[in-house]
């Protein structure tokens, strides 16, 4: 049996988590897997994504491994991207 040893979270881990997570959101072919693999329930799967990085952004925050700064500019990009995403998939 191996041993997992999870390396802690850095700041650098988190920001790259929380921008992949945004990034999904402006990735057509992405959205498009989405919708064909959610069918009826795609828009509820987006938002719960949606509502999913935004408490993880704060769960970061809290753990002082972002800074209120990023955190304010990370929410309104995600709002955007949320929003574009949104757009595109026409709902």
């Amino acid at each position: 049996m191996k041993n997992i040893i999870q390396e802690p979270m850095t700041q650098e881990k988190a920001t790259a988590i929380l921008e992949k997570g945004k990034n999904l959101f402006l990735d057509e072919k992405h959205l498009d897997w989405k919708v064909m693999t959610y069918i009826r329930n795609y828009v509820e799967f987006l938002e719960m994504d949606y509502e999913g990085l935004k408490r993880e952004a704060h769960d970061f925050h809290q753990k002082n491994l972002i800074g209120s700064d990023y955190l304010q500019d990370y929410l309104s990009e995600l709002d955007t991207a949320y929003n574009q995403a949104k757009l595109y998939l026409e709902i």
